[in-house]
């Protein structure tokens, strides 16, 4: 999930979208609604809140691989 979110905040930043992306727009890419989305991310352990958050961390601080 992190390294498929790692891609997907790279994409955005290439495009010229460096807005830290919402709640609503990583959940949407995680599910594989998202238009650059070709994969469905499910999380069993129950911490999919928390991985959201890191996600938005990440962007917030430009942290992208």
């Amino acid at each position: 999930m992190i390294m498929g979110a790692a891609g997907w905040l790279n994409e955005r930043a290439s495009s010229g979208n460096t807005a830290a992306p919402t709640e609503l727009e990583i959940k949407d890419f995680l599910s594989g609604v998202g238009e650059s989305s070709g994969y469905v991310y499910l999380c069993r352990c129950g911490t999919h809140s928390r991985i959201i958050r890191a996600i938005q961390q990440a962007a917030a601080a430009e942290v992208i691989l």
